[in-house]
């Protein structure tokens, strides 16, 4: 009987077309084998938050609907959006992505899942799973999400076309972790930003308060410095429109948002070349006016605090003493890459501040290049006495508070 099914098989697959077909269909036999082997056992899944909609900026609170991506299963079905150029192609991408709903589990503070200071919360991680799975006769129903220990971290999905639309809008662009993508890690410093990048980092290499710091360290406050404001001392943002919203969203609450009320300056929250929060009570420069006295509810505290940051040594001092702590090499650290990751990943803290690390340690590291032998020579010994700040210095007018109109930046 064995001997009449091979030879049966063996006159089938003589004919050219009977073997290709038989060939085409093991070929793709052993295709669904191991797509649905891969996810043979699988009852949770992670997935990465996407916007409802290009350029949305609606912000998360963890008990809304969410649209998703589903990492590593929805890879054979739906591209992912950055993969087009077409503003158009990318919106319609979105919104083939599955819908996805809170757990009971999901607490209405957010389930831990809550952004700080209310920010968008596109390129997070949740874990998500069907309340009917494809056991009971190939169903999928009720998808449905929970928090996870990691929460960010899109694992290799490139969500940069939404991070640059979002840009485009001036909205919180930083909030899009770009799923993980990393970008060319290599910077060269333009002809155009070369005489403030010198500049600046004189200022740094000259100051009592970095002393004993090694280049490669400096870089990579130099870089963070750059990031933040540019190298304008009086650089001011967290705007409070942009609390506001996130108070009428949800995810600021009564509390926090009276304070900003309070507290700002020229309706701005952040200050000075590294935007020291004076707003939140946990914010580095909140921290920094109350060692100074400075109580920025107050109109003479405003003031107070405008002339405080007009002094570089002053912003130098605190922020060095801050840092310091914080490298993983050391203030005499010799990779500027690492050291520029460092501040921002524990310092600055920026939404995405993983990736934002990245970005600006490839910064520090082309700033090292090319000032290395600036930032690695001796200070200069003609150094000037630190500014010190206080009730009864008068050698300077003092500044005029104009109000609390949103003007920008206070000069």
């Amino acid at each position: 009987m064995a001997s009449n099914l091979f030879t049966s098989l063996f006159n089938a697959l003589s004919d050219p077309k009977s073997y290709y077909a038989l060939q085409k269909e093991m070929n793709l036999k052993a295709v669904a084998e191991t797509f649905f082997n891969s996810l043979a056992g699988k009852t949770t899944f992670d997935a990465v938050i996407l916007p409802e909609d290009l350029g949305s900026t609606q912000t998360f609170d963890g008990t809304k609907a969410i649209r998703v991506r589903p990492i590593g299963i929805y890879d054979m079905i739906i591209p992912e959006p950055c993969t087009f150029k077409d503003p158009a192609i990318v919106k319609r991408i979105l919104a083939l992505h599955p819908v996805a709903y809170p757990d009971s589990d999901v607490s209405s503070d957010g389930g831990g899942l809550q952004t700080p200071e209310g920010l968008p919360f596109s390129g997070r991680v949740v874990e998500c799973f069907y309340r009917t799975g494809p056991q009971e006769n190939g169903k999928l129903r009720g998808l449905t999400y929970r928090t996870k220990k990691t929460t960010s971290g899109g694992r290799g999905i490139n969500l940069s076309c939404l991070e640059s639309e979002m840009e485009a809008m001036g909205e919180g662009a930083a909030a899009f972790a770009a799923g993980g993508y990393t970008p060319n890690n290599t910077y060269e410093v333009p002809n155009s930003q070369r005489s403030s990048i010198q500049e600046f980092a004189k200022k740094i290499k000259n100051s009592p308060s970095f002393s004993g710091w090694s280049g490669a360290a400096l870089a990579g406050v130099i870089a963070n410095a750059k990031a933040e404001s540019a190298f304008d001392k009086l650089a001011a943002g967290d705007s409070v429109e942009f609390y506001e919203k996130a108070y009428k969203n949800g995810t600021v609450k009564e509390a926090r948002i009276k304070k900003v009320r309070k507290r700002n300056i020229n309706n701005k929250c952040s200050w000075g070349y590294w935007q020291l929060n004076i707003c939140p009570d946990d914010g580095s420069g909140k921290q920094l006016a109350d060692s100074k006295g400075i109580d920025t509810t107050t109109p003479e505290g405003k003031k107070q605090w405008v002339k405080l940051m007009s002094s570089d040594e002053e912003q130098f001092s605190w922020v060095s003493k801050k840092i310091a702590k914080i490298l993983s090499q050391g203030k005499t650290g010799a990779d500027p890459y690492q050291a520029a990751y460092d501040i921002t990943v524990e310092f600055e803290r920026p939404v995405n501040k993983e990736q934002k690390g990245k970005e600006r340690g490839a910064v520090a590291a082309g700033i090292y290049k090319e000032f290395k032998s600036l930032l690695d020579s001796p200070p200069d010994s003609t150094n000037a006495e630190p500014y010190v700040f206080g009730p009864d210095n008068t050698d300077d007018e003092p500044y005029v508070f104009g109000g609390d109109t949103d003007q920008g930046p206070l000069k």
